[in-house]
């Protein structure tokens, strides 16, 4: 539904979702869902900013993976489900040459290093949903979340091919989050759904090096954006239904690494308020019927 989904909640999707909209459901159910996601990342990989003879290269990351999967027992006025939703998977990796460079003021001589950079970063959460029924229009739900998070990545810096300076990030570590969702069905046209998922955090550890065997480590931090939402559902006929959501992402969070406040870092992210427009037909004049969202 292009995100646009928190006033439906009407399948298993809910359990990550919204889990107040499980009340929906009548009978089990399982969702699964596999993902291909594609990263190309350009990068300056070399050449001379002197004769402007540099050039650019591409970074990509390929990752194809099972990304939801969920389970969901309704009872009388109340569901509980089981899911797995892999939040983050990312690798990429570049290498670049040294470019010279010289500008009005500097001596010649001056140059880029040589740099290669990797990172592997892995996000996922197990979550035990349930839901309730207020009455026969409103339903609650939360979600109990445990994340479990990898982070491996580095970088490296060369003169004349011998390295000269290094640093990496390492994390193996999880997280207890919560979800919380309401739900509300004012007829059989119209619902609306609202939730609140909050991000985890993590403790990173951080080490630099150099060519003269002197080091230093520093705690960082790795944190997922907490994400408000609320949306509506229109089901216009018994085939046709719209959604709409606004969501809003706390990217804010992203800056509150100690390592950039002891530094003074300049760096900071904005939060986003996330519109969302969604729309499903079902074709139910076949034998077996299906839906294009």
């Amino acid at each position: 539904m292009g995100g646009a989904y928190l006033g439906f909640s009407d399948d298993a999707t809910a359990a990550y979702t919204n889990p107040a909209g499980l009340t929906v459901l009548s009978q089990p159910e399982i969702a699964l869902e596999v993902r291909a996601t594609y990263y190309t990342t350009p990068f300056v990989a070399g050449g001379s900013a002197i004769n402007n003879t540099v050039f650019q290269s591409e970074s990509k990351s390929n990752n194809v993976n099972p990304s939801f999967f969920a389970y969901v027992l309704p009872g009388d006025g109340w569901a509980l489900a089981l899911y797995r939703n892999v939040e983050l998977d990312f690798e990429n990796a570049f290498v670049k040459g040294q470019i010279p460079f010289r500008f009005g003021g500097t001596p010649a001589g001056r140059f880029i290093r040589q740099a290669a950079s990797t990172i592997e970063a892995e996000s996922v959460n197990y979550g035990l949903s349930g839901a309730i029924e207020v009455n026969d229009n409103f339903s609650i739900g939360m979600s109990a979340v445990y994340t479990a998070f990898e982070l491996a990545a580095g970088s490296l810096r060369a003169e004349d091919g011998q390295a000269v300076f290094g640093q990496t990030e390492f994390a193996n570590t999880g997280s207890m989050t919560y979800t919380l969702g309401a739900f509300y069905k004012f007829d059989d046209k119209l619902s609306m759904g609202a939730a609140y998922r909050r991000g985890a955090e993590f403790d990173t550890e951080i080490a630099a090096f150099d060519n003269a065997n002197n080091s230093e480590f520093r705690q960082g931090s790795f944190n997922i954006p907490h994400q408000f939402g609320i949306g509506v559902a229109y089901r216009a006929t018994d085939n046709f239904a719209i959604g709409f959501d606004a969501h809003y992402v706390d990217y804010s969070t992203l800056s509150d690494d100690p390592l950039r406040v002891e530094l003074d870092s300049k760096v900071e992210f904005d939060s986003a308020v996330e519109l969302r427009l969604g729309a499903e037909y079902v074709f139910s004049d076949f034998n077996t019927p299906f839906t294009v969202r």
